[in-house]
C-alpha cells in the first residue's frame, strides 16, 4: 500500500501540466462544448478494473472517497465519475451525494490518510445529472467488490462502464484554496441512492496518486462521523492482490478560471525542483498517454 507523500514529484508535475493543458471534446454530437479538466483519473477498462459498491439499497450507509490535488484557487463546477451495475442489472439512481473534505494526513499512529472536516456537500436528484454508456468491454468482464464483505468479490462482475456527469451552479460550487506555491489535498466523497434495486459501484482507475481510496460507514460507537478503512484489491486477485485502489473521476474548474489555471501551472513548472526534493515516492504517478487516454473522456452534456 502507498504511504503519504510529503510533497509533489516530477511525475505529478507532468500529470498536472498534461491534465490542465489538454482540451477534451465532450461528445461526438456536441463539438461546441469543451472541457479543460483540473484533475483526471480515467477508468480502468481492462479485466483488472473493479467496481466498489457505494449504493445503500440494503440499508448499509456506505461512502467511498478518494483524494486529489488542488494547485489553483477556483470553483469546481463539473464533477464526472464512472461506475457499473453488478451483473449489468441496471437500476435507477435517484440521488448522487457529493462532498469535499479536508485531508487528514497519514502519520505514525495512522498508516493511511482519510477525509477530514467537511467543507462542502450537495445532493443531485433525478434531472440534475446526466449519464451515458462509456464503454462495453464484452466479452471481457470487470470485477466487483462490496467492501463490507470481502467474500462478495467476483471476477465476472460487469461489462458496461457508465459515465455520470454533474454540472454545479457556480453560485453553489466549492471554491478550492490551493495555489501553485502551496497546493492542497482534498477528498471527494460519493455515495448513491437508487430506486428499483440493483447494486452500483464506483469504477477503479488505472492511474494512481498519493494514498489509497477509502470506504466508510457511520461510527459503530454512535458518535458523529464516519469510520474509514483503506481500500486495496482482495488477496484473491493475482497479480494485483493487496495493490492500491484509486477511483475514476474528473474535477473541472469554472470556465473563467481555465486561463488562470494554466498560468499557475507555469509557476508550478518553475518550482518543480523544489517539490521533487520534498518527496520520496514508492510508486510512480501515472497519467498515461494523453493523446490516447484523454481522447476517450466524454465531457458533460449540457
Amino acid at each position: 500500500m502507498r504511504k503519504k507523500e510529503a510533497g509533489l514529484t516530477k511525475g505529478l508535475m507532468k500529470r498536472l501540466i498534461l491534465t490542465s493543458l489538454c482540451v477534451l471534446i465532450v461528445t461526438g454530437t456536441s463539438f461546441g462544448d469543451w472541457v479543460t479538466p483540473k484533475w483526471v483519473q480515467l477508468p480502468n477498462e481492462t479485466s483488472y478494473g473493479m467496481d466498489v459498491r457505494m449504493d445503500r439499497n440494503d440499508g448499509v450507509e456506505r461512502t467511498l472517497a478518494d483524494d486529489f490535488l488542488c494547485a489553483s484557487t477556483d470553483k469546481i463546477t463539473d464533477i464526472h465519475f464512472w461506475g457499473s451495475w453488478k451483473g449489468d442489472v441496471e437500476g435507477v439512481i435517484k440521488n448522487i451525494h457529493l462532498s469535499i473534505h479536508e485531508d487528514i494526513s497519514a502519520s505514525q499512529s495512522q498508516s493511511y490518510s482519510r477525509p477530514g472536516e467537511q467543507l462542502w456537500a450537495m445532493d443531485f436528484g433525478s434531472g440534475q445529472f446526466a449519464k451515458q454508456l462509456y464503454k462495453d468491454i464484452s466479452p471481457s468482464y470487470e470485477r466487483w467488490l462490496d467492501p463490507i464483505n470481502q467474500q462478495s468479490y467476483q471476477r465476472e462482475g460487469d461489462q458496461k462502464i457508465w459515465q455520470y456527469n454533474i454540472n454545479i451552479d457556480p453560485s453553489l460550487a466549492f471554491e478550492q484554496q490551493g495555489t501553485a506555491e502551496e497546493p492542497r489535498v482534498y477528498w471527494l466523497d460519493v455515495y448513491v441512492e437508487t430506486n428499483g434495486g440493483g447494486e452500483f459501484g464506483w469504477k477503479t482507475s488505472s492511474q494512481h496518486w498519493n494514498d489509497d481510496a477509502v470506504w466508510g460507514v457511520p461510527n459503530p460507537t454512535g458518535q458523529p462521523g464516519i469510520s474509514w478503512s483503506e481500500l486495496g484489491y482482495p488477496y484473491s486477485t493475482p497479480p494485483w492482490q493487496g495493490s492500491s485502489v484509486d477511483f475514476a473521476f474528473v474535477v473541472t474548474p469554472e470556465p473563467g478560471t481555465i486561463l488562470l489555471l494554466g498560468t499557475g501551472l507555469l509557476t508550478v513548472i518553475s518550482r518543480r525542483r523544489r517539490f521533487n526534493n520534498m518527496a520520496q515516492r514508492r510508486r510512480t504517478c501515472v497519467f498515461g498517454e494523453t493523446s490516447n487516454e484523454a481522447g476517450n473522456f466524454k465531457g458533460s452534456e449540457r
